[in-house]
């Protein structure tokens, strides 16, 4: 039995939407998908990479859910419905990998920042560790909030 990867679930996950003519899924699915797309074509017209540094999936996931995210901020400051945006987060947030809990992340930045100064020129230090190992795993924001609160 083979493994599919994460963009082999993506494709399959399209053709199923559109067999079944659900084209409020298809839509996002086939969106995300370009967006994976477009990170390999910009970088030398390439071949899509799931795996070490170049993670061309979790990079496109993360990038749409970022612009989902901030579209559905926007919209709640502006006091609109944002049941699209959620609808949307919902289809993305299945394509990203496990996501880190709050202890999780806190250790990890603890780890990253023993042995250093904890001033604010050790940000750069810690958000290095963390993607170096933890891409699309866990909430830039939270994770500089947390920095942040631990830096002086």
């Amino acid at each position: 039995m083979t493994m599919t990867t994460t963009y082999q679930r993506l494709e399959a996950d399209i053709a199923e939407a559109r067999k079944a003519r659900d084209t409020k899924r298809l839509g996002v699915l086939t969106l995300l998908q370009s967006k994976i797309q477009r990170i390999a074509k910009d970088d030398g017209n390439r071949a899509i990479q799931e795996d070490g540094e170049k993670n061309d999936v979790v990079l496109g996931v993360s990038r749409y859910k970022k612009e989902v995210d901030d579209m559905r901020v926007a919209l709640e400051k502006a006091g609109r419905p944002t049941d699209e945006q959620d609808y949307e987060l919902g289809i993305v947030n299945a394509y990203l990998p496990a996501q880190l809990t709050d202890e999780q992340l806190d250790a990890e930045i603890e780890k990253a920042l023993d042995g250093t100064d904890r001033t604010r020129k050790a940000m750069g230090a810690v958000m290095k560790h963390l993607n170096g190992g933890f891409k699309g795993m866990f909430d830039p924001k939270a994770a500089n909030a947390l920095i942040m609160a631990k830096l002086s």
